[in-house]
């Protein structure tokens, strides 16, 4: 029962991450606190939204929550037009 309950969430965070969209031309570079390996990665792999960008191979966890929390923000706007 643990265990079912335990992959019912895992469904849920998931399903809330694949309804997350990345803009097409979204720039990672001006992020503050996401590495520079991540902004890589995500500028080649290009993900459409938060689900697919955490099946990046090496993408941490904690890089999906500062992209989610500046998506969440609005602030990928403000990004887009600094660079």
């Amino acid at each position: 029962e643990g265990y079912i309950r335990k992959i019912d969430n895992d469904i849920k965070k998931y399903k809330k991450l694949d309804s997350i969209k990345i803009p097409r031309e979204f720039d990672y570079n001006n992020i503050p606190g996401l590495r520079r390996e991540f902004v890589e990665k995500f500028k080649k792999v290009k993900p459409g939204t938060l689900a697919q960008a955490i099946q990046i191979p090496g993408v941490t966890p904690s890089a999906i929550s500062i992209l989610h929390v500046y998506i969440k923000k609005g602030n990928y706007e403000r990004a887009n037009k600094i660079s």
